[in-house]
């Protein structure tokens, strides 16, 4: 069985768009998603969210490049760092 991403919706990676060349269209100018609801810290389009949001379906963009597995590892390393660094 393939293995999920358990995201714990803390909206910290929608808030940390600057620099990112794959969300570049998503930022709203300050670094935050568009589409992110910071009232409620929940995106306002979850369900039908661009690829790149998705880290399952956001693997294809890396498949060539590392497992999935590492791949996953990476994205729950990334959470760590933005939750240690953002609180």
């Amino acid at each position: 069985m393939k293995q999920e991403f358990k995201c714990i919706k803390c909206g910290l990676c929608c808030m940390s768009l600057k620099g990112v060349e794959q969300a570049k269209k998503l930022d709203d100018g300050t670094g935050v998603c568009k589409y992110f609801d910071r009232k409620n810290k929940l995106c306002t389009i979850y369900d039908t969210r661009p690829e790149i949001c998705n880290v399952e379906k956001g693997y294809k963009f890396f498949r060539d490049k590392i497992s999935y597995n590492e791949y996953l590892k990476l994205n729950y390393r990334v959470c760590e760092e933005l939750r240690r660094t953002k609180k």
